[in-house]
C-alpha cells in the first residue's frame, strides 16, 4: 500500500486502477490478519463459519444500501 504513494509514476497506478489495486491489497491484508492473529486457523470450524457468515451478510447489506442510494450509477 505504501508503494502506491512512494512510486506514483508506476504504470499500474493509473487513476482508474489505483482504487481497485488498493482494495485488493486491503482484502489480502484483512484476511491474513484475520486468519493468523484472530486464531481462526486454530478455532473450531463452526466458529469460523459463523464469523464468515456474519462477514458475508454485512457485505451484502452494505451492497444493498449502496444500491438503494444509487451509488453505482
Amino acid at each position: 500500500e505504501v508503494f502506491t504513494y512512494a512510486a506514483p509514476d508506476f504504470p499500474i497506478w493509473a487513476d482508474e486502477l489505483l482504487i481497485p489495486v488498493l482494495m485488493i491489497l486491503m482484502a489480502v491484508k484483512f484476511f491474513t490478519i484475520l486468519y493468523i492473529f484472530m486464531h481462526l486457523k486454530f478455532d473450531k470450524p463452526i466458529l469460523t463459519r459463523i464469523f464468515y457468515t456474519g462477514l458475508v451478510l454485512a457485505m451484502l447489506v452494505y451492497i444493498a444500501m449502496l444500491t438503494t442510494f444509487r451509488f453505482w450509477f
